[in-house]
């Protein structure tokens, strides 16, 4: 029965007196038998019809085919006695994820032969190839910087892509959707099928590519930043974090600034900004600098206020004599506070060596009385030495007082 027919005969019965055409497979003569195959007369049969037809068709022929198959990669279609591959890249101009957005087993389809291959017997299809292709004259359709609408048809955490017309797609990457906030991800602009307003920004027309931007809709806030935030003006911002530099500032949204520990204080000895500030703080700030591409102003707390260095080094000359309160101590000396955010070096060499330990027995809140040594107000130092007669100290004038401390309250707009 398996050589009865390619594919197989359901009733045997029905080829009762029917006449029907054979070849031969073997004879044995000893048992007068012939094995004959109907079978493989119809595969040669249907070859000799393949390459009949192989002939007569051409590439760039437009012919007529019923949808056999359907795959994840393409679609079988049966023209005539030969089938041919449709593949899924063949189907559309446009984007389709799988062949049965388009086609349906049984359906009836015009395609366009791309390419024949006699020896297998196969054909290649195309089903886009039968209208013009949608990239020539791109460049006339969409020339660059020209606004565009297109419909949102894929989402990826990076960006989207828009379907401008049938075949036609742009994608905007997360960095041009805005100039002033910072998207993360495109899911918390776009939803599909949503419909987008664009500017195109590039065309690889060898990859097939348009690169678009919608925060380009609108003029760059930091193309003209220098009118609106002038160097020496004063400014309101939120502390927003930190790092091992100083400290981050939110002016407005879109445009941020960034404060150096060492533009926080002019006296106090900062070894990170959030010892001083708080996140979520408002303070104002002095605009000392502009820094376009990184896009951010460069802030200093420090210079709303006049140095103070002039009066400490009238106040404290060599040989005055103050008391202290040691903040910290090193192995090559302690930190001592003689006024309010004002420190100065009591080092090892300047401690009495009959003193037990490397700091002289000092620990932090102790209090020691200290005579000035000297003073460099440009490296803002001071350098101290342990008092050797207390009564041979020198009355310093008043010095006035810091005020306004941000760390005492988060938000009550002071500067350091």
């Amino acid at each position: 029965a398996s050589l009865v027919d390619i594919k197989g005969v359901p009733d045997l019965d029905s080829l009762i007196n029917k006449t029907i055409s054979c070849k031969i497979v073997s004879i044995n003569i000893k048992r007068k038998n012939v094995v004959i195959s109907r079978k493989d007369h119809l595969l040669e049969e249907m070859s000799q019809k393949k390459q009949d037809m192989l002939s007569e068709i051409n590439v760039g022929d437009v012919v007529e085919g019923i949808v056999k198959n359907i795959t994840d990669y393409g679609a079988f279609i049966e023209i005539d006695v030969v089938d041919g591959l449709l593949h899924i890249s063949d189907m559309s101009w446009g984007r389709i994820n799988h062949p049965s957005e388009l086609l349906a087993v049984g359906d009836r389809v015009k395609v366009k032969i791309l390419d024949i291959d006699d020896e297998k017997q196969r054909v290649s299809l195309g089903m886009k190839q039968l209208s013009a292709d949608p990239w020539q004259g791109i460049e006339d359709k969409y020339p660059l910087n020209s606004k565009v609408k297109g419909k949102v048809i894929n989402i990826l955490p990076y960006g989207a892509f828009i379907e401008l017309e049938p075949g036609i797609e742009g994608f905007i990457h997360v960095s041009d959707l805005c100039w002033t906030r910072k998207i993360r991800d495109a899911h918390e602009m776009f939803v599909i099928s949503d419909t987008v307003e664009a500017v195109v920004l590039s065309l690889d027309l060898e990859k097939r590519k348009i690169t678009l931007g919608i925060k380009q809709l609108e003029q760059d806030p930091w193309k003209d930043i220098e009118s609106k935030y002038v160097l020496d003006s004063e400014v309101n911002g939120k502390v927003t974090g930190f790092n091992e530099d100083g400290a981050f500032v939110e002016i407005e949204d879109g445009i941020d600034g960034f404060v150096s520990k060492n533009d926080i204080s002019w006296t106090r000895r900062i070894n990170h900004a959030y010892e001083v500030l708080k996140k979520g703080q408002k303070l104002d700030f002095k605009i000392i600098g502009i820094n376009k591409a990184f896009r951010q102003l460069i802030l200093s707390l420090k210079q709303l206020r006049p140095n103070p260095w002039p009066q400490i080094e009238e106040k404290y000359k060599p040989g005055t004599i103050v008391e202290g309160v040691i903040t910290s101590a090193f192995p090559f000396g302690v930190f001592v506070e003689i006024e309010e955010d004002l420190e100065g070096l009591l080092h090892i060499s300047e401690i009495d060596k009959k003193s037990e330990g490397s700091q002289g027995g000092f620990s932090p809140q102790d209090r020691v009385t200290v005579s000035v040594v000297s003073i460099d107000k440009d490296k803002k130092q001071i350098r101290l030495a342990l008092a050797q007669d207390s009564s041979s100290r020198q009355e310093a004038p008043d010095f006035p007082q810091q005020e306004n401390k941000p760390q005492e309250q988060a938000n009550d707009n002071e500067a350091v």
